[in-house]
């Protein structure tokens, strides 16, 4: 290994850690509590070290956002790989992100919490967690739509969807129903006798007849 190689690694192996640190810290502070000198001390490195791989605390937790959406993207390739039709693809990619909340809470709330953190994009668009977690987030979407135009041209999704349009809105949708089960799951298991297992199914079952080929005029109902 050159001299030159090593040093990349060495560099790759410290900005880790440093990730690992902030996630520690995000998981007993959350965002708005976690500092630049928490994550020093648990990473057990200069403060100053951690602004040589982060411009702020934003780019650090954008980091820890972007480990979460590599993740996601890998476990949505990997779950339609096997499936045939749009639809099939469709459901998988939606349980797939119902197991992702399910086995990975740090990162579903990190990214839920993104979406109302009080930030100037426009300052921070060209930091590189920043960037990471926009260009997986388009290539989510990207994969969302083409499963969704699939689904389309094979006749198990309806005809006359902008399928970028309906990837936002699905999203929106599962993404808002995790959130409600995450912060209150418990409570409908115990008060409304309604375990969490049938809303998802009944999620995707609403799904389904939403987004579902209309029957032929005449066609039995």
């Amino acid at each position: 290994m050159g001299v030159n190689e090593r040093k990349e690694r060495e560099k790759e192996s410290r900005r880790e850690s440093i990730v690992d640190a902030a996630e520690k810290m995000i998981q007993v502070k959350g965002f708005e509590g976690m500092t630049i000198d928490d994550v020093a001390v648990i990473a057990e490195l200069g403060k100053g070290t951690i602004y040589l791989y982060f411009k702020n605390k934003t780019d650090l937790y954008h980091a820890v956002i972007c480990r979460g959406l590599k993740i996601l993207k890998s476990s949505f390739e990997k779950e339609i790989k096997n499936k045939k039709t749009g639809m099939e693809k469709l459901v998988a990619i939606g349980r797939s992100y119902f197991q992702f909340c399910f086995d990975y809470p740090i990162y579903f709330n990190a990214m839920s919490h993104r979406d109302v953190m009080d930030v100037d994009w426009d300052k921070t668009s060209e930091f590189e967690g920043v960037q990471c977690c926009e260009i997986l987030g388009d290539q989510i979407f990207g994969l969302m739509t083409e499963v969704i135009k699939k689904g389309i041209e094979d006749k198990t999704i309806q005809a006359g969807f902008d399928p970028m349009k309906l990837s936002m809105l699905l999203w929106a949708q599962v993404s808002g129903i995790l959130k409600m089960l995450t912060a209150k799951g418990e409570m409908l298991e115990k008060y409304w006798n309604t375990p969490i297992e049938e809303l998802i199914e009944l999620q995707f079952q609403l799904m389904k007849r939403a987004i579902s080929p209309l029957p032929e005029p005449g066609a039995p109902s």
